[in-house]
């Protein structure tokens, strides 16, 4: 009897786990493709300099 209820708790919480995964995997997505936020992260890189080597003809 010890084995049902134990194997019904663990039904429970991987289900219950499962659900969360999906859940954050969701909001992790939406983070990560918000267009306002990907703009704003890009802003503060700093932009490839080209050297004085390189600049003017030739």
């Amino acid at each position: 009897m010890k084995h049902r209820v134990y194997i019904v708790v663990g039904l429970i919480l991987s289900g219950l786990l499962a659900t969360t995964s999906i859940t954050l995997a969701s909001t992790c997505v939406d983070c990560h493709t918000d267009v306002d936020k990907l703009k704003a992260i890009a802003k503060t890189i700093p932009q490839k300099v080209g050297s004085t080597e390189t600049a003017g003809k030739g």
